[in-house]
C-alpha cells in the first residue's frame, strides 16, 4: 500500500465488516477519521493508517462501544493503559449484564414452571 493510495471504496473494502463509504464519510464528521488528502480530482485518498484506524473503529464497535466512546479511546490511545481501563470496564459492564439476565431468566423459568402445573 502507498502512503495515499486508497479511494473510499478501496478503503471500505479493505476493513470489510459491512463498513460503506457513506458511514466513512459520517466518521469523519463525528471525528473519527481524520479528513483524506484529496487528489486533483477530488477524490477522498487513504493511507494504511486510516485502514488500521478504521479496522480498529469497527473491532470496538462490535464489542458494544458508542461511537462518542470510541472517539474518547481513539484521542486516548497512545495512553494504552487508559485503553486497557476503558476495555476492562466494558467486559465487566457485559459481564453484569449478562449475570442480570441469567437472574431474570431463572425468575421467567420458575414461573413458567408454576404455571403449567
Amino acid at each position: 500500500m502507498n502512503n495515499c493510495s486508497l479511494t473510499i471504496k478501496e478503503l471500505t473494502e479493505a476493513v470489510g465488516g459491512g463498513i460503506t463509504p457513506r458511514m466513512v464519510r459520517h466518521y469523519h464528521k463525528l471525528g473519527l477519521l481524520p479528513q483524506p488528502v484529496r487528489s486533483p480530482s477530488n477524490y477522498r485518498l487513504y493511507t494504511e493508517q486510516d485502514v488500521i484506524r478504521l479496522q480498529r473503529i469497527v473491532a470496538l464497535k462490535q464489542q458494544g462501544f458508542q461511537l462518542n466512546h470510541i472517539r474518547n479511546i481513539l484521542e486516548m490511545e497512545p495512553e494504552t493503559e487508559t485503553l486497557t481501563g476503558q476495555l476492562q470496564q466494558q467486559y465487566w459492564a457485559i459481564m453484569q449484564q449478562i449475570a442480570q439476565l441469567r437472574q431474570t431468566a431463572a425468575a421467567l423459568e420458575g414461573l413458567l414452571g408454576t404455571s403449567r402445573e
